[in-house]
Order: C-alpha cells, then sequence, then structure tokens
C-alpha cells in the first residue's frame, strides 16, 4: 500500500477494481463460449444428417473436453476450405483472428488478477493480467481494448451464425 493512504481507501475500492476484472472476463469468456457453440452446431450439421445424429456427436465429441475451441478452429477451416467458402472473401482474417480470440479467452480464463497495481493504486480504469510462460507477461485490458475484443468476437459469430444462407444456432443452449 502507499504509505499515508487509509486501509480503508483500498478495502472501498477493491470490490470495484475486482468487479470490473469479473465483468470483463465474464463477458469475453461467455461470448468465447457461444461462438464455439456455433462451430460445434456448423461441424455437427457439416458430418450429420439427422438431429438424433447431430445430438449424439455434440453430447459425444464436440460440446465435451475431447475437442478443443483450436481443433474445432482447424475443423472448421478446412470444411471451409474444401467448400471454397466465399466467407474468406469477406472475413479474409477469420481464421487467425479466431486463432487469437481462443488464445485471449485462455489467457484470461487460466491467469491470475494484478493486485500489485490496485496496491499502487494505479488503476486508471485497467485490469492487469499476470501469464507465466517460461517468464511473466503483463496482459493490460483498458476499455477501449476490451471492446476492440468484444467486437471482435461478435463480428465472427454472426458471420458463421449465417454461413452460406444457413441459420447456425446452438439450439441446445436453451433447453
Amino acid at each position: 500500500m502507499n504509505e499515508g493512504t487509509p486501509l480503508r481507501a483500498y478495502i472501498d475500492v477493491l470490490p470495484k477494481y475486482t468487479k470490473r476484472d469479473y465483468e470483463r472476463r465474464g463477458e469475453i469468456i461467455a461470448r468465447v463460449v457461444y461462438l464455439e457453440r456455433i462451430m460445434d452446431a456448423i461441424i455437427a450439421n457439416y458430418f450429420c444428417d439427422n438431429d438424433n445424429k447431430i445430438d449424439e456427436i455434440r453430447m459425444l465429441i464436440l460440446s465435451t473436453e475431447r475437442i478443443t475451441y483450436e481443433n474445432k478452429r482447424q475443423v472448421l477451416k478446412w470444411i471451409y476450405e474444401k467448400h471454397q467458402s466465399d466467407i474468406f472473401k469477406s472475413h479474409p482474417k477469420i481464421f487467425k483472428d479466431m486463432q487469437e480470440i481462443g488464445e485471449f479467452r485462455n489467457v484470461l480464463a487460466h491467469n491470475h488478477l494484478d493486485i500489485d497495481v490496485f496496491l499502487k493504486n494505479e488503476l486508471d480504469g485497467k485490469t492487469i493480467i499476470h501469464k507465466y510462460k517460461n517468464k511473466k507477461y503483463v496482459v493490460e485490458i483498458t476499455e477501449p481494448v476490451f471492446k476492440e475484443w468484444v467486437a471482435k468476437i461478435l463480428k465472427y459469430t454472426h458471420a458463421l451464425m449465417h454461413w452460406e444462407g444457413k441459420t447456425y444456432l446452438p439450439l441446445w443452449l436453451f433447453g
């Protein structure tokens, strides 16, 4: 803590700092989960010809820990490349961006909030995440950075949801 700053000031501010962290991380993670469920729906519909099989592939493979977001992204890319989809014309960076989205989601899901910044009273609307991989990385999320990630996730959620005239909604999310 900064000298001369009453403990009460930190007790009052810490919940606001952690709340912002929960809101930012929670929103991004939830939106990526929805994007992933749309990927599941597209893959299931591609490989299965009836609702029972679609439900089975989802329960046994796609919506489980057996296949990762990254593996699904690669399968989806293969499907789109095989069919020479127009998605590459309208969204040339879709699969690179979706890879970055998955990596960012993992950083948020598996790393911790920097409390030092809070203790130094250097908040300034930032959420600071510490990531460790052979060394310490600092991921700084300001409001513009947060909005940029949400916009990118939404962009590809909508693009995939309406691929080639079909609507892919992961209806199992709703019941």
